[in-house]
């Protein structure tokens, strides 16, 4: 929920590998940036274009939720109604 406006596109590897690429796209379709997923390693490699830094904006959103002692899905409240959206924990 933190990297608004933006989708993403896992792209596993078809040779057997479990490697994947995980792409993310701005909805303007100007920014997007890759993760190289191989199994066994702990750190991976990243890529980024346009104005916006899209994995930039994941590592800070990971940071934020790592800091707040990474509290499950569960932990987290989303309310609807018609005249707004929201998300927090609780």
């Amino acid at each position: 929920m933190r990297v608004r406006d933006a989708w993403p596109l896992l792209c596993p590897a078809d040779d057997g590998s479990d490697e994947a690429t995980y792409w993310l796209f701005d909805d303007a379709r100007t920014s997007w940036a890759t993760v190289e997923y191989v199994p066994g390693r702990d750190a991976y490699e990243t890529e980024q274009y346009g104005p916006r830094r899209l994995w930039d904006e994941v590592a800070a959103a990971y940071r934020d939720w790592h800091a707040a002692g990474s509290p499950p899905r569960s932990a987290h409240r989303i309310s609807i109604n018609p005249s707004r959206q929201s998300i927090g924990t609780g």
